[in-house]
């Protein structure tokens, strides 16, 4: 009903059945007869209408042609004979916006492989995707036969909202051409007795979860993002009782509402994952707010605030207008409607600039950003403002370095670490290293060589997937190298399960002039902080094997953050470990001398300066692009939960969200700061400067992305000229 392959597969079968001849009629010549059919209608003294007389041949032809074609072709009914409300509250004839038009495009395409459509749709406010899910709806039910549907909202309010769309609808179409309810509705809001169609209502306070004791085969829920317990009313309950057929109709949307819980978790994992053989189940749709052009702005805004004819974009705006553009070229659907030289129109920068300034001066420029989006990176923003900048961690992201996957054996490491046999990799080979020790005993000092092998592991295409874990897992992402430093950041844990040890280790700039580069991360929530000692020996020694001004790498063990990383750099000590970093004062007269004679080894988080003095450098140095961060992890799941908070004092801090872990980023953080503490940041500016002279590099706009992807990272530079 959606391709017109499938229309003309449905036209010419009832044409075989009954020697129907259809003829499509313009909006005009159905209007016409419309009017035609009230002037037999009259209204008897109860209310109740009745026709002054039968239909004749001719009409009975009329009715019959717009039944089937209507039936058969969901872009004729709906352009046709489907009726809305629009932003005056007046009823009128359904217009399909541009982005309606894509959405019916893509219900098509997968209408022609006979796969079943099941979508998850981020959005701008109100670009009409509720109302085209409506309206796909009421056509499912009215012409349709033993279709079981569903709509469902967070709140009560906008399920009604839904619902007075779908009502509307069906009241608004020809009384010949809506089927007959039936007053058995069983529960439902809505039922239909001669196709044995129905429409049920969900909300999120649904105790249970959606379509319990049911099997739906079409689905809208509308501002998941809003629903409690999502993972049990919807994941749990509803798509357990949606089986994969060419007949469901599954539509999942909502605006942004924070960066934490089963909506943007659901979200980043269809884009990632969407189109693989072992994939995500929904298809991931992003839809901008500058699609709604009869909204964004409407012609009473404009009446009311004209563009100046001297208005010259703040840069802000330019860079929004800059998003949009980028988005519009890297979406094939959005390059053919628009046009692949798209920029957003003067009147629509004009209309968000206006009001930006405005939720900036009240200081919620985060709600305008979150609510008119350009990317998902923007819909999906925190609640609370967070340390790192989002557009900064996803251009690295994009940016990372590939990596392969190993596990660690050896000296020191017991059994129950060791990888899983269909975790290893056995075609790829194995390696080992070691190290000239001495092992404290009861005896004293004793020299050893400690030996580690490292095991090649399988690698998934996508690290992020959820059913991969990084857990006692070595990432590496570059090997060592001759001439260079490395640095060495831990961060230990329990080792029960609820936070990780993590070891991140860097390799330092040669001159300044080029970026340090996080080369290898390993992470374990199983792994205690004794136990941790043997693997960042494990990985120290890989590193050191091209090492020439020092023999081995400098490592800082966070001491007091969590009060576990002594014992960890106690065992390394015991070990013969001597490269460890020595915290002293940063603001003394002479800080060198300072950090030579200090005894306290490690990174000491003792108080709020050190927590501060720490964080503020790693930050400053992943936005200015003096560190290349490569783990996915850090990137994609710490990073974007790292927020800003106040503590009780009214004093601001930094913190992960509910929920959310910061294990990885301090141990980056260390390893980065341990290297960089005393150098001063005019080298690197000066670098910075000196690698910008002159325009931005192109931008390769024949990269192909895939409709849901973010498009910040090539955002920054786009000339469409």
């Amino acid at each position: 009903m959606y391709s017109n392959a499938k229309v003309q597969e449905r036209i010419e079968a009832i044409v075989r059945k009954t020697g129907w001849s259809p003829t499509y009629h313009t909006v005009a010549a159905v209007e016409s007869f419309n009017a035609h059919v009230r002037t037999l209608q009259r209204t008897d003294a109860k209310g109740k209408e009745f026709q002054i007389r039968e239909f004749n041949y001719d009409e009975l032809s009329w009715i019959r042609n717009e039944y089937n074609l209507a039936a058969c072709d969901y872009r004729y009914w709906s352009t046709r004979y489907a009726f809305i409300k629009d932003a005056e509250n007046t009823i009128r004839r359904f217009e399909r916006r541009k982005c309606q038009e894509m959405m019916v495009q893509l219900w098509g395409e997968r209408e022609d492989l006979n796969f079943g459509i099941e979508q998850i749709y981020l959005k701008g406010r109100q670009v009409g995707v509720s109302t085209e899910v409506e309206m796909a709806i009421l056509h499912r039910v009215n012409f349709g036969f033993g279709v079981n549907a569903g709509a469902g909202s967070s709140v009560s309010d906008q399920a009604e909202r839904m619902v007075g769309m779908f009502q509307l609808g069906y009241n608004e179409m020809p009384y010949w051409m809506q089927a007959p309810p039936t007053s058995d509705r069983a529960g439902s809001l809505m039922a239909f007795g001669g196709n044995a169609t129905r429409l049920s209502i969900y909300t999120g306070r649904t105790l249970l979860g959606v379509a319990r004791g049911d099997t739906p085969t079409v689905i809208h829920l509308s501002e998941v993002a809003d629903w409690p317990r999502a993972h049990i009313i919807i994941e749990n309950s509803l798509f357990k009782a949606i089986h994969p057929s060419p007949r469901v109709f599954l539509i999942l949307e909502s605006t942004g509402s924070g960066n934490v819980g089963w909506w943007p978790d659901t979200w980043h994992y269809s884009k990632e994952n969407f189109g693989k053989q072992v994939g995500a189940r929904l298809q991931p749709v992003f839809f901008p707010w500058f699609l709604a052009t009869d909204l964004y702005p409407t012609e009473t805004w404009l009446r009311e605030k004209p563009v100046p004819a001297d208005w010259l974009p703040q840069t802000i705006t330019e860079r929004m207008m800059d998003k949009c553009a980028a988005y519009v070229h890297t979406t094939p659907m959005m390059r053919e409607m628009l046009g692949s030289d798209y920029r957003l129109p003067r009147q629509q920068a004009w209309f968000w600039e206006v009001n930006y300034m405005e939720h900036a001066a009240k200081h919620n420029a985060k709600g305008w950003l979150q609510e008119m989006c350009c990317d998902d990176i923007e819909a999906l923003q925190p609640k609370k403002d967070l340390v790192f900048d989002l557009e900064a961690t996803e251009a690295l992201y994009q940016k990372r370095f590939p990596v392969t996957l190993w596990a660690i054996t050896g000296e020191q490491i017991m059994e129950k670490h060791q990888p899983r046999a269909e975790d290893v990799d056995y075609a790829a080979e194995r390696f080992r290293v070691s190290r000239q020790g001495n092992i404290q005993t009861i005896h004293g000092s004793e020299p050893r060589e400690m030996v580690w092998e490292f095991i090649p592991l399988k690698c998934p295409d996508n690290l992020l997937a959820r059913d991969f874990s990084p857990d006692g897992k070595l990432l590496v992402f570059e090997w060592p190298e001759p001439d260079y430093d490395y640095t060495i950041g831990v961060d230990t844990g329990s080792g029960t399960g609820l936070d990780n040890s993590v070891i991140s280790v860097h390799r330092r700039t040669l001159t300044g002039h080029d970026p340090d580069i996080q080369v290898a991360e390993f992470a374990s929530s199983r792994i205690s902080a004794a136990e941790m000692a043997a693997f960042v020996l494990a990985v120290a020694t890989l590193y050191s094997q091209e090492m020439t001004t020092y023999p081995e790498p400098l490592v800082a063990v966070e001491q007091v953050r969590k009060g576990l990383g002594d014992v960890c750099q106690l065992q390394m000590l015991l070990c013969g470990y001597k490269r460890h970093y020595k915290m002293a004062r940063k603001d003394g007269k002479n800080p060198k001398w300072d950090a030579r004679h200090s005894k306290k080894l490690g990174w000491y988080t003792f108080s709020a300066w050190a927590r501060a003095f720490l964080l503020d450098i790693y930050k400053q140095a992943v936005e200015n692009g003096w560190l290349i961060v490569n783990s996915p992890y850090l990137l994609r799941h710490e990073m974007p939960a790292f927020q800003i908070d106040q503590a009780d004092s009214g004093k601001t801090r930094w913190d992960h969200e509910s929920g959310k872990h910061d294990d990885r980023i301090f141990a980056d953080a260390i390893a980065y700061v341990i290297g960089n503490d005393l150098n001063s940041i005019a080298q690197r500016v000066k670098a910075k400067l000196v690698s910008e002279e002159g325009h931005l590099p192109p931008i390769d706009m024949d990269m192909p992305m895939p409709l849901g992807v973010t498009y910040s990272q090539i955002a920054e530079g786009f000339d469409a000229q």
